[in-house]
């Protein structure tokens, strides 16, 4: 089993650290609640890798595509391209997005 905790702390330096609980979903996942501008979570799997970002109102099938040109921009701008694709209905889009540092601008970590 993976520390999660330790995960996260590398991945974002300047956040507080959820505490993980295991999904009911999956045996084999994690499940950590992110708030942020816009609360939900991500299923992390117990290698540490974050396999989606789901809206608290949406399932995993319901994540985040992105290409890499738009990956690009979110490095550029994380908040603008966020907000645009939450606008757009995009976020309902089948695919994974990876965690990066950028996102401690997005979401913070929180203790549940």
């Amino acid at each position: 089993m993976i520390d999660i905790h330790d995960f996260f702390k590398r991945t974002f330096p300047d956040a507080l650290i959820a505490n993980p609980s295991v999904a009911s979903l999956h045996p084999m996942k994690l499940r950590l609640i992110i708030h942020g501008e816009r609360e939900g979570e991500w299923i992390v799997d117990t290698t540490g890798v974050p396999t989606c970002y789901v809206d608290a109102a949406e399932h995993c099938e319901n994540s985040i595509k992105m290409s890499y040109s738009a990956f690009q921009n979110f490095i550029k701008d994380p908040i603008g391209l966020a907000s645009s694709y939450a606008s757009e209905g995009l976020i309902k889009v089948n695919g994974r997005l990876n965690l990066l540092p950028h996102f401690s601008k997005l979401f913070k970590v929180v203790r549940g």
